[in-house]
Order: C-alpha cells, then sequence, then structure tokens
C-alpha cells in the first residue's frame, strides 16, 4: 500500500467552507501519480513507449467533511488485474479517521492504436504489483 500526505489547499474549498467533490478527484489523482512517479512510471517513460493509463470508472463515498488545511493522509492499493482492466481502491484519512473511499478502474492504454493493452509484468510494477 502507498501513502501520500498533503494539506488541503484553500482552492479546493467551495461555497459551503468544505472541500468541492470534484476536488476529491485532483487529490486522488495526484496521490496515484505520485505512486507511478515513485515507481518510475514517468512522463518520458510513456512517450517513449506509447503508453498512458486512462480511468474507467469511478465510484466515490464522502464519509467525513475535509476542510481547508486538513492534514490528510491517502492511502493507494492495487488490486488484480481482470484481463486488460485494473483496479485501485483509495482511501482520505484525517488522523485516524476515513473520510472518503473510492474505487477506480483503469487500463493501460496505447496511445498510437487507441486501444487498452494487457499489463505487462514491468507496468504491472508500476502500479504496485
Amino acid at each position: 500500500m502507498h501513502k501520500a500526505s498533503m494539506i488541503i489547499d484553500k482552492k479546493y474549498v467551495d461555497f459551503n467552507g468544505h472541500v468541492n467533490n470534484a476536488a476529491y478527484l485532483e487529490i486522488l489523482e495526484a496521490a496515484r501519480w505520485q505512486l507511478l512517479k515513485e515507481n518510475n512510471f514517468t512522463r518520458e517513460y510513456m512517450i517513449k513507449m506509447n503508453i498512458s493509463v486512462v480511468i474507467l470508472e469511478i465510484n466515490i463515498k464522502f464519509l467525513k467533511e475535509l476542510k481547508a488545511e486538513d492534514s490528510i493522509v491517502i492511502h493507494t492499493k492495487g488490486l488484480p488485474f481482470q484481463k486488460k482492466i485494473g483496479s485501485i481502491e483509495q482511501a482520505i484519512y484525517r488522523d485516524d479517521e476515513l473520510c472518503s473511499t473510492a474505487f477506480f478502474k483503469y487500463g493501460f492504454f496505447d496511445i498510437q492504436s487507441r486501444h487498452l493493452i494487457l499489463p505487462t509484468e514491468e507496468l504491472l510494477k508500476f502500479v504496485g504489483m
């Protein structure tokens, strides 16, 4: 499991004084890209190999309100692939309190052919598998 920490920036806060629902996607995406970057799945690698990652499905549950300047930790866990489709679970914690859970389905995408591809062993390592 990968963990990423951050302080909620006030740019994510809406009129109600809490983190806007769309901002959760940005926060969770930043944690996923941090995982990929730490595993050497860089922009340069993607360009060289003509491969990217695409999100196919998202399910988010908002359990506790997050506000500006909250200190959070995002847990990211890769789940086994089913053919060309992988899954990632993410959870946002403030202290030890679970504030949000998210489930993503994704795949590796061949940029030239515009199709999903089967993950290689190398690609699986990038997502911590």
